[in-house]
């Protein structure tokens, strides 16, 4: 049976959905590791630790999840 979520470990980039309204000026790349899975409101995210902050969690509701760092960096680019 093949999965459809990620394995866990796997290096994943986020970027906050908050950027969106302020034309991404400031918006950063944090890249994060997928150390679990968790049911929130009947759907399934993962949880998402910060790489090189232990225990540092990014909230998956409140982030983008990129898989390739090129599609992120995109994402923070300010759009004239």
């Amino acid at each position: 049976m093949k999965s459809n979520y990620l394995k866990i470990g796997t290096l994943v980039y986020t970027v906050s959905k908050g950027w969106d309204k302020t034309k991404k000026e400031g918006a950063k790349v944090v890249p994060c590791r997928i150390i679990g899975y968790q049911n929130i409101s009947g759907k399934i995210h993962p949880v998402l630790e910060r790489r090189g902050y232990r225990h540092v969690e990014v909230a998956p509701e409140t982030s983008y999840i990129f898989t390739d760092l090129d599609e992120a960096v995109d994402a923070i680019k300010v759009k004239k």
